[in-house]
């Protein structure tokens, strides 16, 4: 492991690293292309690499499972098969070997994917999914100014991508930064082509930035990420985006429910109730996009009246269902919905579908139907398993209370004063454990204090090594094994 200030020269450029991709990709063409994961790939690993480097320990979350379970399904896919095998495992990708290839003379072995290209396409973007994931957990639990740099850059990304629709018209340009042409037009020019992406995008950044301003500390960068938040709801609003509009209000109203069902693992910091404040500034998020939607009545019933569209969506859910069916053991490959579904529509009338807007439909075409089950089941349960670990570790480590921090108040100069060898025995270390100088002792994890090694000391105390460290008059002493003893007094737990 690297020196202490080394490792947060490291850590504080693995998270500049990927909030920089996290904020570039959205401004390529909505992160479509292919060169966008090459481009993102490198930083994201770069960056995981950073964060590991600095700490001896692997953190491994549940939901890190996902990419990882649907990059090995991938990998099987492109594995080549005898044609015995093949029949047994996937029937309708030996009977389409058959049909076309062997008559050609390929009588050769071949996989279960029908497109192979494609498949490895989503087996590089999966590692690159579950590389960015781990990357972001380490750095971010680094410290906590870590993750508002990595959310921020994700909901500031939200307000540039939208300032690309007042800019292009000043500008006078009619394509992407004067190089790339949409096939078509949209109703809101910005590195999204489909408007309907681009409000999931907008929900996605507005609702960062509503969490965002609720933690800020400091008014000023309150207003900002509020001020960010209105205009992602904004652009939600003008992309007349249906199921946009109607999905921003289901989440933040989600994100007002979980506030009232977790209110009881939140305690009062600084006489400010968070309870309060979230509440508060989730509702004016809600309102806001209430109010915008009444004012576009009449735009949004010209768009529910087309109905053309819905019937058009909901017209290759069958066909899709037919194609999850035919392909139930192990999927026509991930990634070859676009390429494998056209058969199983007839009346396509020259339209490509990339997709069936049904996430599940497609992944179980793709992948199998237990395959699909498997990952939709795994995420639920990685889901919820993060939010009841976090709620058991908000309740099992509440935030120091004004009388934690009065019973850890103790004679900061008789502590400071007191002799530890640069290298303590442990006679040494229990002596200072149980004989502090001060008038009370206190096992609170202060701000600086690190439980179980000593805190960062400036150079010229480096022969201090396991020298308390002391802040504002409430030392912290070091602690020889974990987990660490509960906070007394005389005696007494401090309550």
């Amino acid at each position: 492991m690297p020196p202490r200030r080394s490792g947060r020269r490291l850590n504080h450029a693995g998270r500049w690293l990927l909030a920089s991709a996290a904020f570039a990709a959205p401004l390529c063409i909505g992160g479509v292309p292919n060169w966008v994961a090459w481009l993102c790939a490198p930083i994201a690993f770069t960056a995981l690499g950073l964060a590991v480097a600095t700490r001896s320990d692997l953190k491994l979350p549940l939901f890190v499972l996902v990419p990882f379970g649907v990059a090995a399904l991938c990998a099987l896919q492109l594995v080549p098969m005898p044609p015995a095998l093949l029949s047994v495992v996937s029937p309708p990708s030996a009977g389409l070997r058959e049909f076309a290839l062997v008559p050609l003379g390929l009588d050769g072995w071949r996989p279960i994917s029908l497109d192979t290209g494609a498949t490895w396409r989503e087996l590089g973007k999966h590692l690159l999914y579950a590389g960015a994931f781990l990357a972001a957990v380490h750095l971010a639990s680094a410290s906590r100014g870590a993750r508002t740099i990595l959310v921020g850059a994700i909901a500031v990304s939200g307000t540039v991508v939208l300032s690309l629709a007042v800019i292009h018209p000043l500008l006078g340009l009619d394509s992407l930064f004067g190089l790339y042409r949409f096939s078509s037009p949209t109703r809101l020019f910005t590195s999204f082509g489909n408007v309907n992406h681009l409000a999931g995008f907008l929900i996605l950044c507005g609702i960062l930035s509503v969490g965002l301003a609720i933690e800020a500390a400091d008014r000023r960068f309150r207003a900002l990420w509020l001020v960010s938040s209105a205009i992602c709801s904004v652009g939600v609003l003008l992309s007349l985006s249906r199921a946009g509009i109607a999905a921003y209000c289901a989440g933040l109203l989600l994100f007002l429910i979980a506030i009232i069902a977790t209110r009881h693992n939140r305690t009062p910091v600084d006489g400010e109730d968070l309870t309060t404040t979230a509440l508060r500034w989730g509702g004016v998020a809600l309102s806001v996009v209430v109010i915008g939607s009444f004012l576009l009545f009449d735009k949004l019933i010209e768009r529910f009246k087309d109905t053309p569209t819905y019937a058009l969506k909901l017209q290759i859910w069958p066909s899709a269902a037919a194609a999850a069916g035919e392909f139930w053991r192990t999927g026509m490959g991930r990634g070859v919905f676009e390429q494998g579904f056209t058969r199983f529509m007839p009346d396509h009338l020259g339209k490509t579908y990339t997709h069936p807007e049904n996430f599940v439909l497609q992944l179980s075409s793709e992948l199998g139907l237990l395959a699909a089950a498997l990952v939709i089941a795994l995420s639920v349960v990685a889901l919820i398993a993060q939010v009841r670990g976090a709620s058991a570790l908000r309740s099992s480590s509440p935030s120091p209370s004004p009388q934690w921090r009065w019973c850890c108040t103790t004679s900061s100069t008789s502590v400071s004063s007191t002799p530890v060898s640069r290298s303590p025995s442990p006679s040494r270390s229990a002596s200072v454990r149980e004989k502090p100088t001060g008038s009370g002792r206190c096992g609170y994890r202060g701000p600086g204090c690190w439980w179980g090694r000593s805190p960062p000391l400036p150079r010229w105390r480096s022969s201090w090594g396991a020298a308390p460290c002391v802040r504002k008059s409430r030392p912290c002493l070091p602690a020889t094994r974990w987990p660490p003893p509960p906070p007394t007094c005389g005696g007494r737990r401090c309550r």
